[in-house]
Protein backbone atom coordinates (compact mmCIF):
# COMPACT_ATOMS: atom_id res chain seq x y z
CA UNK A 1 0.00 0.00 0.00
CA UNK A 2 1.54 3.83 -0.79
CA UNK A 3 2.16 5.99 1.55
CA UNK A 4 -0.49 8.38 -0.03
CA UNK A 5 -3.03 5.95 0.80
CA UNK A 6 -2.25 5.65 4.30
CA UNK A 7 -2.33 9.31 4.76
CA UNK A 8 -6.08 9.41 3.20
CA UNK A 9 -7.32 6.49 5.48
CA UNK A 10 -5.40 7.71 9.04
CA UNK A 11 -6.74 11.42 7.90
CA UNK A 12 -10.37 9.94 7.31
CA UNK A 13 -10.46 7.54 10.43
CA UNK A 14 -9.45 10.84 12.54
CA UNK A 15 -13.02 12.57 11.43
CA UNK A 16 -14.87 9.75 11.96
CA UNK A 17 -13.91 9.09 15.97
CA UNK A 18 -13.89 13.25 15.96
CA UNK A 19 -18.02 12.93 15.70
CA UNK A 20 -18.06 9.20 17.81
CA UNK A 21 -18.82 9.35 21.26
CA UNK A 22 -17.15 7.13 23.95
CA UNK A 23 -19.04 5.20 26.25
CA UNK A 24 -18.53 5.64 30.32
CA UNK A 25 -15.49 4.14 32.07
CA UNK A 26 -15.16 1.83 35.41
CA UNK A 27 -19.07 1.19 35.11
CA UNK A 28 -20.01 -0.80 38.57
CA UNK A 29 -23.06 -1.20 40.21
CA UNK A 30 -22.74 -1.49 44.45
CA UNK A 31 -25.07 -1.55 47.65
CA UNK A 32 -24.71 -0.26 50.99
CA UNK A 33 -27.52 -0.91 53.48
CA UNK A 34 -29.61 -2.32 50.45
CA UNK A 35 -29.09 1.49 48.67
CA UNK A 36 -28.29 0.35 45.14
CA UNK A 37 -25.99 3.31 43.87
CA UNK A 38 -24.63 2.60 39.36
CA UNK A 39 -21.56 4.57 39.49
CA UNK A 40 -19.29 5.57 36.01
CA UNK A 41 -16.68 7.79 35.13
CA UNK A 42 -17.04 9.86 31.93
CA UNK A 43 -14.52 9.76 29.01
CA UNK A 44 -12.29 12.33 29.34
CA UNK A 45 -13.34 13.52 25.51
CA UNK A 46 -16.88 13.56 26.30
CA UNK A 47 -18.33 17.41 26.07
CA UNK A 48 -19.57 19.30 29.14
CA UNK A 49 -22.77 19.09 27.91
CA UNK A 50 -23.51 15.61 27.55
CA UNK A 51 -26.29 13.30 29.08
CA UNK A 52 -26.42 9.86 30.59
CA UNK A 53 -29.15 7.27 30.12
CA UNK A 54 -29.47 4.41 32.15
CA UNK A 55 -31.54 1.30 32.05
CA UNK A 56 -31.71 -1.87 34.97
CA UNK A 57 -32.86 -5.81 34.70
CA UNK A 58 -32.80 -9.25 36.15
CA UNK A 59 -32.70 -13.02 35.39
CA UNK A 60 -36.12 -12.97 34.25
CA UNK A 61 -37.22 -9.18 32.88
CA UNK A 62 -35.77 -7.46 29.93
CA UNK A 63 -33.87 -3.82 30.09
CA UNK A 64 -35.55 -1.25 31.44
CA UNK A 65 -35.01 2.61 31.48
CA UNK A 66 -34.15 3.82 34.86
CA UNK A 67 -36.49 6.45 34.82
CA UNK A 68 -36.88 7.19 38.36
CA UNK A 69 -33.25 7.31 38.88
CA UNK A 70 -32.48 8.83 42.25
CA UNK A 71 -30.35 12.03 41.57
CA UNK A 72 -29.66 13.70 38.40
CA UNK A 73 -28.18 11.06 36.22
CA UNK A 74 -27.74 13.51 33.67
CA UNK A 75 -25.12 15.94 35.10
CA UNK A 76 -23.52 13.19 37.45
CA UNK A 77 -21.56 9.80 37.89
CA UNK A 78 -24.14 8.91 40.09
CA UNK A 79 -27.89 7.23 40.16
CA UNK A 80 -29.48 5.70 42.95
CA UNK A 81 -31.70 2.41 41.91
CA UNK A 82 -34.36 0.47 43.56
CA UNK A 83 -34.16 -3.31 43.52
CA UNK A 84 -37.00 -5.05 45.40
CA UNK A 85 -36.18 -8.21 45.72
CA UNK A 86 -32.97 -9.09 47.55
CA UNK A 87 -32.61 -12.43 46.29
CA UNK A 88 -32.38 -12.10 42.59
CA UNK A 89 -29.24 -11.37 40.27
CA UNK A 90 -29.23 -7.39 38.82
CA UNK A 91 -27.15 -5.69 35.89
CA UNK A 92 -27.33 -2.11 34.91
CA UNK A 93 -25.76 -0.09 32.38
CA UNK A 94 -24.89 3.45 31.05
CA UNK A 95 -24.55 5.31 27.39
CA UNK A 96 -23.60 8.99 27.01
CA UNK A 97 -26.06 11.16 25.13
CA UNK A 98 -24.70 14.59 23.12
CA UNK A 99 -25.50 16.83 19.95
CA UNK A 100 -28.39 14.20 19.06
CA UNK A 101 -25.31 11.21 18.80
CA UNK A 102 -25.15 8.34 21.60
CA UNK A 103 -22.34 6.61 22.63
CA UNK A 104 -22.49 2.44 22.75
CA UNK A 105 -23.64 0.71 26.31
CA UNK A 106 -21.13 0.79 29.49
CA UNK A 107 -22.08 -2.67 31.02
CA UNK A 108 -22.10 -3.33 34.91
CA UNK A 109 -20.93 -6.71 37.11
CA UNK A 110 -23.84 -8.94 38.89
CA UNK A 111 -25.30 -7.41 42.04
CA UNK A 112 -27.45 -9.98 44.71
CA UNK A 113 -28.27 -7.49 47.43
CA UNK A 114 -28.72 -10.65 49.67
CA UNK A 115 -24.74 -11.78 49.10
CA UNK A 116 -23.32 -8.15 48.17
CA UNK A 117 -24.56 -5.48 49.81
CA UNK A 118 -22.30 -3.38 52.74
CA UNK A 119 -23.71 -3.48 55.83
CA UNK A 120 -23.57 -0.31 58.16
CA UNK A 121 -22.06 1.31 60.18
CA UNK A 122 -24.66 1.18 63.00
CA UNK A 123 -25.14 3.93 65.53
CA UNK A 124 -24.33 3.02 69.04
CA UNK A 125 -26.02 4.72 71.61
CA UNK A 126 -24.28 4.00 75.66
CA UNK A 127 -25.40 4.81 78.87
CA UNK A 128 -22.91 4.61 81.58
CA UNK A 129 -24.52 4.01 85.14
CA UNK A 130 -22.70 2.56 88.15
CA UNK A 131 -19.68 1.61 86.33
CA UNK A 132 -21.62 -0.70 84.20
CA UNK A 133 -22.19 0.39 80.48
CA UNK A 134 -25.39 -0.10 78.27
CA UNK A 135 -25.43 -0.28 74.67
CA UNK A 136 -27.94 -0.35 71.64
CA UNK A 137 -26.97 -0.72 68.90
CA UNK A 138 -28.85 1.21 65.72
CA UNK A 139 -28.68 -0.07 62.29
CA UNK A 140 -29.25 2.27 59.23
CA UNK A 141 -32.56 2.15 57.69
CA UNK A 142 -33.25 0.54 54.38
CA UNK A 143 -35.54 1.39 51.23
CA UNK A 144 -38.37 -1.04 52.21
CA UNK A 145 -40.92 0.30 54.09
CA UNK A 146 -42.84 -1.24 56.51
CA UNK A 147 -46.84 -0.78 55.97
CA UNK A 148 -46.85 1.88 58.72
CA UNK A 149 -44.65 4.08 56.28
CA UNK A 150 -41.91 3.75 58.52
CA UNK A 151 -38.35 1.85 56.28
CA UNK A 152 -37.21 -0.94 58.32
CA UNK A 153 -33.71 -1.51 59.85
CA UNK A 154 -31.24 -3.41 57.90
CA UNK A 155 -31.46 -6.27 61.14
CA UNK A 156 -34.97 -7.01 59.91
CA UNK A 157 -34.28 -7.30 56.47
CA UNK A 158 -31.00 -9.34 56.64
CA UNK A 159 -31.61 -11.67 59.07
CA UNK A 160 -28.77 -13.26 59.82
CA UNK A 161 -26.77 -10.07 61.06
CA UNK A 162 -26.31 -9.49 64.49
CA UNK A 163 -23.19 -7.95 66.26
CA UNK A 164 -20.23 -8.57 68.84
CA UNK A 165 -19.44 -6.01 70.86
CA UNK A 166 -15.17 -5.46 71.88
CA UNK A 167 -14.57 -3.23 74.55
CA UNK A 168 -10.72 -1.92 74.51
CA UNK A 169 -8.80 -0.23 77.23
CA UNK A 170 -6.10 1.74 75.47
CA UNK A 171 -5.39 -0.65 72.89
CA UNK A 172 -6.20 -3.77 74.81
CA UNK A 173 -9.20 -6.18 74.36
CA UNK A 174 -10.50 -6.33 77.84
CA UNK A 175 -14.08 -7.54 77.04
CA UNK A 176 -16.35 -9.43 74.03
CA UNK A 177 -19.96 -9.35 74.69
CA UNK A 178 -22.70 -11.13 71.89
CA UNK A 179 -25.48 -8.86 70.98
CA UNK A 180 -27.47 -10.83 68.87
CA UNK A 181 -30.63 -8.32 69.76
CA UNK A 182 -30.08 -4.92 71.18
CA UNK A 183 -32.77 -2.52 71.90
CA UNK A 184 -33.51 0.14 73.93
CA UNK A 185 -35.85 -1.90 76.63
CA UNK A 186 -33.12 -4.52 76.35
CA UNK A 187 -29.48 -3.31 75.54
CA UNK A 188 -26.37 -4.87 75.53
CA UNK A 189 -24.28 -4.47 79.13
CA UNK A 190 -20.48 -4.26 79.44
CA UNK A 191 -18.69 -4.13 83.04
CA UNK A 192 -17.96 -3.45 85.74
CA UNK A 193 -15.49 -0.70 84.18
CA UNK A 194 -13.06 1.09 86.46
CA UNK A 195 -13.43 4.72 87.49
CA UNK A 196 -11.37 7.53 85.54
CA UNK A 197 -10.57 5.24 82.71
CA UNK A 198 -10.50 5.93 79.09
CA UNK A 199 -12.74 2.99 76.97
CA UNK A 200 -13.67 2.60 73.42
CA UNK A 201 -16.63 -0.23 72.54
CA UNK A 202 -16.01 -1.18 68.52
CA UNK A 203 -18.95 -3.73 66.69
CA UNK A 204 -17.97 -6.35 64.60
CA UNK A 205 -20.47 -7.76 62.34
CA UNK A 206 -21.43 -11.31 62.25
CA UNK A 207 -23.57 -13.36 59.52
CA UNK A 208 -21.64 -11.09 56.85
CA UNK A 209 -18.16 -11.13 55.45
CA UNK A 210 -15.58 -8.80 57.20
CA UNK A 211 -15.11 -6.91 54.12
CA UNK A 212 -18.89 -6.41 53.41
CA UNK A 213 -19.25 -4.91 56.79
CA UNK A 214 -18.71 -0.66 58.39
CA UNK A 215 -18.07 -1.14 61.79
CA UNK A 216 -18.98 1.69 64.49
CA UNK A 217 -16.75 2.84 67.63
CA UNK A 218 -17.09 5.05 70.55
CA UNK A 219 -15.51 6.35 73.22
CA UNK A 220 -15.75 7.59 76.47
CA UNK A 221 -14.18 8.66 80.13
CA UNK A 222 -15.46 6.91 83.04
CA UNK A 223 -15.99 9.49 85.85
CA UNK A 224 -13.12 9.66 88.74
CA UNK A 225 -14.66 7.72 92.17
CA UNK A 226 -15.94 9.79 95.33
CA UNK A 227 -13.00 11.49 96.64
CA UNK A 228 -12.87 10.47 99.83
CA UNK A 229 -14.68 8.04 100.36
CA UNK A 230 -13.85 5.44 103.60
CA UNK A 231 -13.74 2.19 102.07
CA UNK A 232 -10.88 0.86 105.24
CA UNK A 233 -14.48 1.97 107.39
CA UNK A 234 -16.67 0.58 105.45
CA UNK A 235 -15.28 -2.83 104.88
CA UNK A 236 -14.58 -3.20 108.62
CA UNK A 237 -17.78 -1.89 109.68
CA UNK A 238 -19.17 -5.26 107.33
CA UNK A 239 -16.50 -7.87 108.20
CA UNK A 240 -16.75 -7.11 112.65
CA UNK A 241 -20.51 -8.08 112.29
CA UNK A 242 -20.03 -10.96 110.14
CA UNK A 243 -17.25 -12.29 112.08
CA UNK A 244 -19.19 -12.13 115.55
CA UNK A 245 -22.12 -14.37 114.03
CA UNK A 246 -19.68 -16.58 112.84
CA UNK A 247 -18.21 -16.83 116.26
CA UNK A 248 -21.59 -17.06 117.79
CA UNK A 249 -22.92 -19.61 115.63
CA UNK A 250 -19.85 -21.87 116.03
CA UNK A 251 -20.86 -21.41 119.88
CA UNK A 252 -24.30 -22.65 119.24
CA UNK A 253 -23.07 -25.52 117.00
CA UNK A 254 -20.36 -26.83 120.14
CA UNK A 255 -23.14 -27.16 122.07
CA UNK A 256 -25.06 -29.04 119.93
CA UNK A 257 -22.69 -31.26 118.74
CA UNK A 258 -21.30 -31.51 122.25
CA UNK A 259 -23.58 -31.24 125.05
CA UNK A 260 -22.32 -31.31 128.75
CA UNK A 261 -22.13 -35.31 129.96
CA UNK A 262 -25.10 -36.09 132.56
CA UNK A 263 -24.54 -36.11 136.04
CA UNK A 264 -23.23 -39.67 137.39
CA UNK A 265 -25.59 -40.85 139.65
CA UNK A 266 -24.33 -43.16 142.09
CA UNK A 267 -26.21 -46.42 143.86
CA UNK A 268 -27.84 -45.23 147.35
CA UNK A 269 -25.39 -47.15 149.50
CA UNK A 270 -22.62 -45.44 148.32
CA UNK A 271 -23.92 -41.96 148.66
CA UNK A 272 -25.38 -42.59 152.10
CA UNK A 273 -21.57 -43.63 153.05
CA UNK A 274 -20.37 -40.15 150.83
CA UNK A 275 -22.49 -38.01 152.83
CA UNK A 276 -21.58 -40.08 156.09
CA UNK A 277 -17.77 -39.46 155.56
CA UNK A 278 -18.35 -35.81 155.31
CA UNK A 279 -17.89 -34.42 158.69
CA UNK A 280 -17.43 -30.90 159.48
CA UNK A 281 -14.08 -29.21 161.14
CA UNK A 282 -13.62 -29.57 164.52
CA UNK A 283 -13.50 -26.56 166.77
CA UNK A 284 -11.90 -27.80 169.85
CA UNK A 285 -13.01 -25.50 172.57
CA UNK A 286 -11.17 -28.11 175.24
CA UNK A 287 -7.70 -29.04 175.79
CA UNK A 288 -6.99 -31.97 172.89
CA UNK A 289 -5.00 -33.65 175.56
CA UNK A 290 -8.00 -33.83 177.17
CA UNK A 291 -9.75 -35.07 174.58
CA UNK A 292 -7.49 -37.56 173.51
CA UNK A 293 -7.38 -39.26 176.97
CA UNK A 294 -11.45 -39.24 176.64
CA UNK A 295 -10.78 -41.70 173.34
CA UNK A 296 -8.49 -43.84 175.19
CA UNK A 297 -9.71 -43.80 178.80
CA UNK A 298 -13.33 -43.82 177.34
CA UNK A 299 -14.47 -45.81 181.02
CA UNK A 300 -13.26 -43.48 183.68
CA UNK A 301 -15.46 -40.74 182.19
CA UNK A 302 -14.65 -37.17 181.58
CA UNK A 303 -11.37 -35.77 183.12
CA UNK A 304 -10.29 -31.84 184.05
CA UNK A 305 -7.37 -30.31 182.92
CA UNK A 306 -5.09 -31.12 186.14
CA UNK A 307 -6.03 -34.63 185.90
CA UNK A 308 -5.17 -34.98 182.50
CA UNK A 309 -1.70 -33.13 183.17
CA UNK A 310 -1.02 -35.95 185.86
CA UNK A 311 -2.40 -38.98 183.77
CA UNK A 312 0.04 -38.56 181.00
CA UNK A 313 3.13 -39.38 182.18
CA UNK A 314 1.81 -42.58 183.29
CA UNK A 315 0.31 -43.30 180.25
CA UNK A 316 3.60 -42.68 178.79
CA UNK A 317 5.60 -44.58 180.94
CA UNK A 318 3.02 -47.55 180.42
CA UNK A 319 3.30 -47.56 176.44
CA UNK A 320 6.96 -47.68 177.07
CA UNK A 321 7.21 -50.63 179.76
CA UNK A 322 5.11 -52.60 177.02
CA UNK A 323 7.51 -51.61 173.90
CA UNK A 324 10.36 -52.90 176.11
CA UNK A 325 9.25 -56.62 176.52
CA UNK A 326 8.70 -56.66 172.68
CA UNK A 327 11.39 -58.63 170.79
CA UNK A 328 11.21 -58.40 167.37
CA UNK A 329 11.02 -62.09 165.61
CA UNK A 330 12.13 -63.20 169.21
CA UNK A 331 15.53 -62.33 168.66
CA UNK A 332 17.48 -59.90 170.75
CA UNK A 333 20.06 -59.14 173.43
CA UNK A 334 17.58 -59.08 176.29
CA UNK A 335 15.47 -61.84 174.74
CA UNK A 336 15.31 -64.79 177.01
CA UNK A 337 16.74 -67.69 175.11
CA UNK A 338 14.29 -70.10 174.19
CA UNK A 339 14.93 -73.66 172.84
CA UNK A 340 12.52 -75.49 170.14
CA UNK A 341 12.31 -78.87 169.89
CA UNK A 342 13.65 -80.58 166.95
CA UNK A 343 15.48 -77.66 165.71
CA UNK A 344 19.90 -77.62 166.10
CA UNK A 345 21.37 -74.44 165.37
CA UNK A 346 24.99 -74.49 163.75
Amino acid sequence: MSPALLLLLSLASCSLLQGMLLRPRHVRLEAQNFHVRLHWEPDPSSPSYATYEVQWRNRTSSWTKAGACRGNSSISSVCELYFDNIYDIYWARVRVLAGGEQSEWASSRELQLYRDTIVGPPKLSCLLQDQILSVNIITPPTPYQRRTGSYKPVNQVLLKLWYWLHLYEGELLVQQVSCERSSEEEPCTVGQLKASTRYCVRTVAAGVARERSREAEQCLLTPAAPAGFPWVIAMLSVFFPLLLLSVAGLCFMMLQLFPNPPETRLPRALAELTVAMWVPPLQLEEDPLALLLQTVLPSHGPLSAGQASATVPQLLQGLAQDVSGYCANGFGPDCPETGISGVKMH
